[in-house]
């Protein structure tokens, strides 16, 4: 009997109900919302941009002699995010931001592009803006595969 009450004791006393320390790197899903998609943003290069306040944006979009679109942004409430493909040959090209995770001390964004299955012969410039919460945060673009 004494043996069966040590054995048992050695197993309860192996149940740790200590929680693992928390991830100093804990991650969560950042919200968006997409403000522009198209395929003609007159951008030819890839490029991928963060848009922290109206002169960032107006100052893009002079650099790169494209008309200056009016989003109704509150810039001390959120950003803006862009995802240019630079030029392309043929058309059916589509940007889809999958998720944004902030972790730790920076924010990354995953996005994915698709192509249809019948592609017109035209030069296009694929592009999405999009808008999320305020940070200062350095953001990093990820194309997933």
């Amino acid at each position: 009997m004494y043996r069966y009450l040590v054995l048992i004791l050695f197993f309860v006393s192996c149940n740790s109900t200590k929680k693992l320390p928390e991830n100093p790197k804990e991650t969560h899903n950042v919200s968006f919302k997409i403000l522009e998609k198209g395929g003609h943003s007159g951008i030819t290069e890839p490029v991928n941009m963060i848009w922290r306040n109206s002169k960032e944006i107006n100052e893009f979009h002079k650099k790169n002699g494209i008309p200056k679109n009016e989003f109704a942004i509150d810039f001390n409430k959120s950003v803006l995010g862009g995802i240019f493909l630079g030029q392309q040959s043929t058309g059916g090209f589509t940007i889809k931001i999958d998720k944004i995770i902030e972790s730790g001390d920076s924010l990354k964004v995953y996005y994915s592009v698709q192509t249809g299955k019948i592609a017109i012969m035209v030069i296009t410039q694929p592009y999405v803006i999009f808008m999320m919460p305020k940070t200062n945060k350095p953001v990093e673009f990820k194309l997933l595969k």
